[in-house]
């Protein structure tokens, strides 16, 4: 099966000093059935201040630790560091809105 991508809806906040993008993607299929695609990824942006990078990639092992990827129905969850631009991001989806609200519980 072929997916197409029909819509995106992506909404910014300013959460804890982070930007926070949430991106939610419905597609469909090549034939004539649509098909909805529940999953939710959410891309933290951390603003790290000069000089704390190492400080702050330190506490890398803190959110590893406090993820539960089958109750909060996680497909992926990691980080990427720009440390020219003093940037982290954290890459994380869901498959749907109910496991996004279980991790932010948590």
């Amino acid at each position: 099966m072929t997916w197409i991508y029909v819509g995106l809806a992506v909404v910014g906040v300013l959460v804890l000093g982070c930007i926070l993008a949430i991106v939610v993607m419905r597609k469909r299929s090549s034939g004539s059935a649509l098909h909805y695609d529940s999953s939710v990824v959410l891309q933290p942006c951390f603003e790290v201040p000069s000089g704390r990078m190492e400080e702050f990639r330190s506490g890398f092992s803190h959110f590893y630790n406090h993820i539960h990827p089958k109750a909060e129905r996680m497909l992926y969850y990691g980080f990427s560091v720009d440390e020219a631009n003093d940037l982290v991001f954290c890459r994380e989806a869901y498959q749907d809105a109910d496991g996004v609200l279980k991790h932010l519980q948590n």
